[in-house]
């Protein structure tokens, strides 16, 4: 099926960004990815990136992008933001809770040893803060801008209420996705780092 328009996936490092491609490419949309970065306990069944795309915070040169009409490809809300998209884009953005990603993030942090680089050591209320203003500013330069089409997702709907979340994003994308083989990679066990309520 001809899609004439690039497909991103965004939202913070730890929203669910990378189930969401392994959803898209089960569901048949081709992803850009690469093998830089291996599968491991936190994402086993791997991260989804391409590295070219950490060049963009500092290139801002998006232009090699166009030609990828039709895929998928997960660009993080931080280098997301910077970003001024002149193409026809669909973005599937990741909305999780800020404690759950601040949890998440804190957690890998620790175990690769980057926990003075993520700076942890800050009150996690006013980090909590400042994740939320990210998000409001992110959010705002999207759809303000009239060649992106958004469709937000609540990470945790993912595991409680699939089939929704899967004809969301399969109406977004304009049908055909094989809705089944999307369904089974979810995985509620691998909903981590929950918010009690």
């Amino acid at each position: 099926m001809l899609r004439n328009y690039l497909i991103i996936v965004s939202g913070l490092p730890r929203s669910g960004t990378s189930l969401v491609m392994q959803m898209l490419s089960k569901g048949g949309i081709p992803v850009l990815q690469d093998s830089t970065r291996s599968p491991d306990k936190h994402n086993p069944n791997g991260y989804f990136e391409y590295q070219p795309i950490n060049k963009l915070s500092k290139t801002l040169d998006i232009s090699w992008l166009e030609k990828y009409t039709g895929y998928a490809v997960k660009i993080i809300s931080p280098i997301l933001a910077k970003l001024t998209i002149y193409f026809p884009t669909k973005i599937i953005f990741l909305n999780r809770p800020i404690p759950e990603i601040i949890t998440s993030q804190e957690k890998m942090a620790m175990e690769t040893g980057k926990t003075q680089t993520l700076s942890f050591s800050i009150d996690k209320h006013h980090l909590q803060l400042v994740f939320e203003k990210h998000i409001y500013q992110v959010k705002k330069i999207l759809y303000q801008n009239p060649n992106l089409k958004v469709l937000e997702i609540n990470f945790p709907e993912i595991f409680t209420n699939s089939e929704n979340i899967i004809n969301s994003i399969d109406t977004f994308l304009d049908g055909n996705l094989d809705k089944t083989c999307m369904r089974n990679i979810i995985k509620p066990e691998l909903y981590r780092n929950k918010v009690e309520k």
